[in-house]
């Protein structure tokens, strides 16, 4: 498949779809748990994390240049080939 394919491209938004899926079901497991608990304050604090209110500023979510790290390692070409560079064109005005 060459990259901007439409097979890449469909194969971009099956696995969107389905990262965006995971994580509405694995937040609703966790909502389902907090509310279920005996302890109130479980409740309280997912509401705070999901709407992004925790008290004193914390955030919640992993610093973005490690997740950006542990992404580009999982993204990786499966061949040793160099990239291809795309044939196109070299004139100054091939473009209209």
């Amino acid at each position: 498949m060459h990259p901007g394919s439409a097979a890449v491209e469909a194969d971009l938004k099956t696995a969107e779809r389905r990262v965006k899926s995971r994580i509405r079901r694995e937040a609703k497991l966790q909502g389902s748990d907090a509310h279920t608990s005996t302890n109130p304050t479980d409740s309280w604090n997912f509401i705070k994390m999901v709407t992004f209110t925790a008290k004193g500023g914390n955030d919640n979510l992993p610093p973005l240049h490690i997740l950006n790290d542990h992404f580009a390692t999982v993204v990786q070409d499966t061949n040793d080939n160099p990239h291809a560079i795309p044939s196109g064109c070299n004139r100054m005005h091939g473009f209209h």
